[in-house]
């Protein structure tokens, strides 16, 4: 046998499981020592070679509170604790974290029946046929060509980055929330890991989160090159919309969320202000001057990380090589010579519309 092994970079965390920390009345303590314990899983994702150590380190929790809060998720059945020989070897597996069941409970006779299954072995007895077709509508098996086969558990998944829990020689972003005393971000990181597109937004889908409107709504003060200006989206701001008053609260998609909206901008600005969001800016799409339309953003300015640009990023050089032919377009039209790049730097430092 080999031994189960797992690559760099991501976990898979069961996100309904997650949730049931804060369903069970549990706080920040245990949210934090479980994903700690989930960045110890093999590649299976519910076993896990993580301890006590593990968790103090990547949450900053004491070792008191560590162990609580193992206890404290053992009680109400999330984790399992496993027997240890070796107290101290850092490769033997330590917790099992069960995943999210959805499905009704099987019977005891039911429960043997699936497992024969699992294991190979077709039930041959009319008890036993019978107990397979009461596993079956209860969704744990479902009968193939070839025979009864087990339907494996249905998972809702976030791929939560390793970094995310373990950011060796400094404080992770789980230990930052973690000094914040506040379970709410943390269940809101798990949701938005989970809501992420990758592939094809790089991240969030705005969707999810606004909407586009009008120019001249709930804009901050100043204008941006070539008449731009930038929407500051919050909770009560108000827009207008073919002379009728409506409120950015629409932007927000209740039932895309477990969060209320009141504590889903709350939380967004705590992991806003632990550093772990970041924001894409963009243009919204149509003329500077006109209406903006209400479709896909089309020109992209910038990245804001922490608070501030980014230049590092694809967002952010097309938005300078987009106000570098807007200088040119200036020094055209005013025909003076040509702008140094020590100009250019400075007043893209002074009116970046960012």
């Amino acid at each position: 046998m080999t031994e189960d092994k797992k690559g760099k970079g991501f976990f898979a965390l069961d996100v309904d499981q997650f949730f049931k920390i804060q369903d069970k009345g549990l706080g920040i303590e245990e949210a934090a020592t479980y994903l700690a314990l989930m960045k110890g899983t093999d590649q299976t994702n519910t076993i896990s070679r993580g301890g006590v150590n593990s968790v103090m380190e990547y949450t900053g929790l004491a070792r008191s509170e560590a162990r609580r809060a193992i206890d404290n998720l053992a009680r109400v059945e999330l984790v399992e604790k496993l027997d240890v020989e070796r107290a101290r070897a850092k490769t033997v597996p330590r917790f099992k974290l069960p995943p999210h069941e959805g499905r009704t409970p099987l019977t005891a006779l039911e429960a043997a029946v699936v497992a024969e299954i699992e294991a190979g072995r077709q039930p041959t007895t009319t008890k036993d046929k019978n107990t397979a077709f009461r596993a079956q509508q209860k969704g744990w098996i479902e009968k193939l060509s070839t025979g009864w086969a087990a339907v494996p558990v249905s998972q809702r998944i976030a791929y939560v980055p390793n970094m995310f829990v373990d950011t060796q020689g400094q404080t992770s972003p789980l230990g930052r929330l973690v000094q914040i005393g506040e379970i709410g971000p943390v269940m809101l990181a798990a949701e938005l890991y989970h809501r992420q597109d990758l592939m094809n937004e790089r991240g969030i889908p705005s969707s999810l989160i606004r909407a586009y409107y009008r120019s001249g709504s709930s804009i901050m003060a100043g204008s941006t090159p070539s008449g731009f200006r930038l929407h500051y989206l919050a909770p009560g701001r108000l827009y207008t919309e073919k002379g009728e008053e409506k409120s950015f609260d629409k932007a927000y998609q209740p039932e895309k969320f477990r969060h209320e909206k009141d504590s889903f901008w709350s939380d967004l600005k705590a992991l806003d202000a632990a550093h772990i969001t970041e924001w894409a800016v963009y243009s919204a799409n149509g003329q500077p001057s006109g209406e903006y339309a209400f479709n896909r953003p089309q020109r992209p300015l910038g990245v804001l990380r922490g608070g501030k640009q980014v230049r590092n990023t694809p967002e952010a050089a097309a938005a300078l090589v987009s106000y570098m032919m807007w200088c040119e377009q200036e020094r055209i039209s005013k025909g003076s010579g040509p702008f140094t790049v020590e100009e250019m730097g400075q007043w893209w430092r002074d009116y970046s519309p960012i």
